[in-house]
């Protein structure tokens, strides 16, 4: 049936955002028993407790005494929005300037006290940004020797926040504690945390150019083979709470880059030729060897480019993705180039899962009424299916995403219309085997 190679579609993530899940960077090193003596009798000394609570701390921004944000020291909920927070922040020492950001006091007062003791306490000066992807977030504030401090861990925050993440948002790691994340970008992975218990503090309101600057650093492949470790190392130098009229007037978006006179987006439909364990190839039984299919992919183009067999045809023989189900032909991607985003085709593709589950929950109760038999169901499912499909091709829905692979964007821009080249596997920049791609538009 055609619904089933729609499904197969769906499956594929079309409709199905990719889940994300922001996961706290483990700071924590196990310390030997006497070690942990040696902490505690410093900190005695110092005047201070080790969590962090009720003890005597210096008061940090406009001079304040100390943990003024603490319950019972004289700020109470309504008085939390007159307070903003400013990061200056540098890269290998060298000073990007300031951001600043405004806190949804009024939403997540809980959160946002517990964010304002942090910064007032001077938690984040020094501190590292551990993590940069460039379309999804960064994430920092992190310290091996107090990781949670207030002991807040999990326990801050409103439920039900109607509160959205775009480009500048910020908020907590995943569970709460004491590091932040900052999103860098408007994405199907940014929108996604909506729907998983992310927690936003606040919103950037000013210092675009620096964030920007922090957003387009070297990275390099961390231990989870995620590029996501910055080369240089970026700091928050100081965190201040300030309270009083905050910087406003910055249009706060992601600058659209410059290409050079490169298009932004081109059209591509491709093959892929995969081998037994690597990426969706395990899933569909693949038995070929890494060499085999090195071979294939390579003949393959040979016979492409020497028009010996059309690219419809090999992708019906040998493609590990599977055609469109009303045509029979290699769905056609329309790939954005490096920095560009098209919102409305993001959004489509975000929406279309909850568009067709809805619709499918109205079937399910006219068929619990009586009104529709389950052959109606079924019918009027597939086409509704087929409709949503159709729908996200005409709004040229950008793909880049779902192949989550660099060398195939460079591949496809670095060809012309009508040209086939090969995108090469790598266990990082194209995880998921060879790839033929052809060039449409």
């Amino acid at each position: 049936m055609r619904a089933l190679g729609f499904q197969r579609i769906l499956g594929q993530g079309v409709l199905d955002p990719r889940a994300e899940e922001v996961k706290l960077t483990p700071m924590i090193a196990f310390l030997q028993r006497g070690a942990w003596c040696l902490v505690f009798g410093s900190l005695l000394l110092v005047g201070c407790s080790p969590g962090g609570e009720g003890g005597s701390v210096r008061g940090h921004a406009d001079g304040v005494g100390a943990d003024r944000f603490a319950e019972g020291m004289g700020v109470a909920d309504s008085d939390l929005g007159e307070y903003w927070v400013e990061f200056a922040c540098s890269a290998d020492g060298v000073p990007l300037g300031t951001l600043a950001f405004e806190l949804f006091a009024k939403e997540a007062p809980g959160s946002t006290r517990a964010f304002l003791r942090l910064v007032d306490l001077g938690t984040y000066d020094g501190t590292l940004i551990n993590r940069v992807e460039r379309e999804f977030l960064l994430q920092g504030g992190g310290d091996t020797l107090r990781p949670d401090p207030l002991g807040i861990r999990g326990l801050v925050g409103a439920q039900g926040m109607t509160r959205e993440h775009h480009y500048g948002i910020l908020g907590w790691a995943a569970p709460a504690a004491r590091e932040f994340i900052i999103c860098l970008a408007e994405s199907p992975r940014v929108w996604a945390l909506d729907h998983q218990g992310q927690l936003p503090l606040g919103h950037l309101i000013s210092g675009v150019e620096v964030l920007e600057g922090l957003a387009n650093v070297e990275t390099r492949h961390g231990a989870d083979n995620q590029r996501s470790v910055p080369v240089s190392a970026l700091r928050v130098d100081s965190a201040r709470a300030l309270k009083g009229e905050a910087p406003r007037g910055e249009v706060i978006e992601r600058p659209r880059p410059d290409l050079k006179g490169a298009p932004e987006r081109v059209g591509v439909r491709h093959i892929r030729i995969s081998f037994r364990g690597r990426g969706r190839g395990q899933e569909r039984g693949v038995t070929r060897t890494r060499e085999e299919a090195e071979l294939l992919a390579q003949g393959v183009l040979t016979r492409i480019q020497s028009g010996e067999i059309s690219f419809s045809d090999a992708a019906r023989r040998w493609s590990e993705d599977p055609p469109l189900p009303t045509t029979g032909e290699p769905v056609l991607r329309r790939i954005s180039n490096f920095g560009v985003v098209d919102v409305p085709a993001q959004r489509a593709r975000q929406d279309a899962p909850r568009m067709l589950n809805t619709y499918i929950g109205e079937l399910a109760l006219r068929l619990r009424s009586g009104e529709l038999s389950r052959e109606d169901l079924l019918r009027m499912q597939e086409l509704k299916a087929i409709e949503i499909g159709e729908w996200i091709q005409a709004t040229a829905l950008e793909r880049r995403e779902e192949v989550n692979s660099p060398a195939y964007t460079e591949v496809a821009f670095a060809l012309r219309v009508g040209e086939v080249g090969l995108v090469v596997f790598d266990r990082f920049r194209c995880p998921d085997g060879w790839y033929l791609v052809e060039r449409l538009e």
